[in-house]
């Protein structure tokens, strides 16, 4: 009689177990990792007459869509303006988004696109949903500016040449240049091109300016006209170069422009001037002021200073490491001592 091989039958039971323990999906590694991506990757902004657009999604495993209203925002509905062709799924599969018309007076609509995998966990990035807001089809820009010579100069932005300059139309100017348009007095309806990525009316006829709303300008420039108050450009975050020189502004408030590289404001009757929050700044031209104090020490970009002749700049505040005694060549400053923050400044 055959005596058994204990060694053989423990070793055949161990892999019977793991062979049952694999199939049962308890092993982690023979379990299949999900996979769950999907494109385009960018936020969807939809016009105000609706639309559609598809979404391809791409997954190994099954998965689900839903409609979440955006973090902070209040809710105003049930989103049933937006709609999905279907919110589960399973491996590569599309979701066409239908987006109904925004109705008579109804106002900018966004909701957010979430995906779930089979285990419940959502990719990093999701879609932000964008409709615009309704506009009145009878809308004309052109009846906002009452200035002629502007209107005249806007027309070049009605492209369809029906003599009216829609909404949609405006919205998508990038850039108006009206320097050394003298006869150009005024800018009003300006505000109504809200895509502007660039304004230039330095050498106009214009003695006040508005730019509140238009949060996509990165350049601005109204040096060279009799403009005394300085517009507001704290909802212009964007905003790289800013040339308000030889006008007639006392005041100018920059605090709210992270992103400024370049500033002139010389020739002006400004008393103050914080660029503390500006940290990008790589040149201020601040000669022919009313300054009597400048703080740069928290400027480590700034390559060119021109403060001279300023009569009334007493004191510059550099950084602790600012080389005092060989200043950089393109600085130029009144005859001061230049000190680190934390000492006595004096004139020499």
């Amino acid at each position: 009689m055959l005596k058994p091989n204990i060694g053989l039958l423990a070793l055949l039971g161990i892999a019977a177990v793991g062979l049952l323990w694999g199939l049962s999906g308890c092993n982690p590694r023979s379990r299949t990792h999900p996979i769950l991506g999907f494109s385009p990757y960018v936020d969807q902004t939809i016009p105000r007459t609706g639309g559609q657009f598809k979404i391809t999604v791409r997954s190994n495993l099954s998965w689900t869509a839903e409609l979440q209203a955006v973090e902070g925002e209040v809710v105003i509905d049930d989103f049933s303006w937006c709609r999905l062709s279907r919110t589960t799924g399973s491996g590569a599969d599309s979701v066409i988004v239908v987006i109904d018309p925004n109705p008579e007076q109804g106002p900018l609509r966004r909701v957010n696109l979430v995906f779930r995998d089979a285990e419940g966990q959502v990719p990093e990035k999701g879609f932000t949903i964008t409709q615009k807001e309704w506009v009145d089809p009878t809308f004309d820009l052109f009846n906002a500016m009452p200035d002629s010579a502007l209107r005249v100069y806007c027309q070049q932005f009605d492209k369809d040449g029906d003599g009216i300059l829609s909404l949609e139309e405006a919205e998508a100017v990038r850039e108006i240049n009206v320097t050394g348009y003298e006869d150009i007095k005024s800018l009003e309806g300006i505000t109504g091109f809200s895509g502007l990525t660039s304004l230039r009316c330095a050498q106009t006829g214009i003695d006040t300016l508005w730019v509140v709303g238009l949060s996509e300008l990165e350049t601005l420039d109204y040096s060279n006209t009799a403009v005394r108050h300085a517009p507001d450009v704290s909802s212009c975050p964007k905003l790289v170069t800013l040339n308000c020189s030889h006008t007639a502004i006392t005041a100018l408030d920059v605090t709210k422009n992270p992103a400024l590289a370049n500033l002139r404001c010389n020739n002006t009757a400004i008393t103050a001037l914080d660029v503390t929050h500006c940290p990008d700044l790589g040149e201020i031209w601040c000669a022919h002021t009313q300054l009597s104090a400048l703080d740069i020490s928290l400027n480590e970009y700034l390559t060119r200073l021109e403060a001279d002749p300023n009569e009334l700049l007493r004191v510059v505040y550099v950084a602790d490491d600012f080389p005092i005694n060989a200043p950089p060549s393109n600085f130029h400053i009144p005859s001061l001592t230049l000190n680190p923050a934390h000492y006595e400044y004096k004139e020499r």
